[in-house]
C-alpha cells in the first residue's frame, strides 16, 4: 500500500514538472509602427489560457504563454492584433496607430441662403443691447431729458410750417407761464443740467482711457489719434458701445495706413 502511494506521488510530481515546465513566461515589446515610441497601458489576453498582462512604460510585457496559444494585444488607440504563437521566444510587435476620421464640420455665423436667413429672423426674439458694454467700460447712464413741460420749444406760437395753427391746437396756458420767472428759472435749469448730464455720458462713452484700451496707443501718438478721428458728439450720444468700438477701430485702420 505505501509503495502504491509513493508510486502515485512520484507519478504526480513528475506530471507536475513537466506541466510547470511547459508554461513558460512569453516577453515581448510593444512598439508605434510610425514613431517607433514604446506603448504603454496595452492590453495583452492570453485567450487560450484566459490570462492577461498589461505592458509598462517601457512596452515590455510578460504573460504566462506555451506553444499555439492565441494571443490578443488591444489598445484603445491601435488597431486590434490576434495572433497564434509558434514558439516561446521574446517578441517585439509592432502596433498600427488608430486614425479616427471625422466628418467634416463647418462653422459660420452666417445663414446658408436668404431663405433660412428669414426664417430665423421671423424666430428670432427681440434683442435688447443696453445691457451690451466694452469690458472694463461702466455703463452710462441713460439719455438725460428735459421734462417735456420746460423744454425750451414749448411756447405760444400761432403758426407752423408757415401756416397759421387752429385755435383748437394754440395751448393758452403757456402765456402766464411765459411770465413767469419761477417757470423760467426751472427751463434753464433742466437745459443745463441736460447739456451737463449728456456730457459726463459722453465722457463716460468715449475718452482717452477707453480709446488707449481698444488701440493701445499712448501719449502724444494717442491725442493725434482721437484728433484724427474728429467724432461728432452726436455720434456718441445716439450710438451703441458696440458702434463706438468698431468706428474706433476702423479708424485706428485709417489712421495706422495714413501713417505709413
Amino acid at each position: 500500500m505505501n509503495r502504491l502511494k509513493i508510486i502515485l506521488i512520484i507519478a504526480f510530481s513528475v506530471l507536475s514538472f513537466s506541466h510547470l515546465k511547459a508554461q513558460k513566461q512569453l516577453k515581448g515589446l510593444l512598439i508605434d509602427e510610425d514613431t517607433n515610441d514604446p506603448i504603454e497601458g496595452s492590453h495583452i489576453i492570453n485567450l487560450s489560457k484566459k490570462t492577461i498582462a498589461i505592458s509598462n512604460q517601457n512596452g515590455q510585457f510578460s504573460i504566462q504563454a506555451q506553444s499555439f496559444d492565441t494571443l490578443l494585444i488591444s489598445n484603445i488607440n491601435y488597431h486590434r492584433k490576434e495572433f497564434i504563437l509558434k514558439e516561446i521566444n521574446p517578441v517585439v510587435i509592432y502596433m498600427t496607430p488608430l486614425i479616427i476620421q471625422l466628418d467634416e464640420v463647418e462653422v459660420s455665423n452666417r445663414p446658408k441662403n436668404s431663405s433660412v436667413f428669414s426664417e430665423k429672423l421671423k424666430n428670432m426674439e427681440n434683442q435688447d443691447d443696453k445691457g451690451f458694454r466694452i469690458y472694463g467700460v461702466p455703463q452710462a447712464k441713460p439719455m438725460a431729458e428735459i421734462p417735456p413741460l420746460f423744454q425750451e420749444d414749448n411756447s405760444l406760437r400761432f403758426w407752423e410750417n408757415g401756416r397759421i395753427l387752429p385755435p383748437a391746437t394754440i395751448d393758452i396756458y403757456v402765456i402766464p407761464k411765459m411770465f413767469s420767472r419761477k417757470y423760467k428759472a426751472k427751463m434753464k435749469y433742466y437745459a443745463l443740467k441736460a447739456e451737463k448730464d449728456d456730457r459726463i455720458i459722453y465722457n463716460k462713452r468715449f475718452n482717452r482711457n477707453i480709446v488707449k484700451g481698444i488701440v493701445g496707443l499712448e501719449g502724444n501718438l494717442l491725442t493725434d489719434f482721437i484728433s484724427f478721428m474728429d467724432v461728432e458728439e452726436e455720434f456718441i450720444k445716439s450710438s451703441t458701445d458696440y458702434e463706438i468700438m468698431v468706428f474706433i477701430k476702423d479708424k485706428y485702420n485709417e489712421f495706422m495706413r495714413f501713417g505709413e
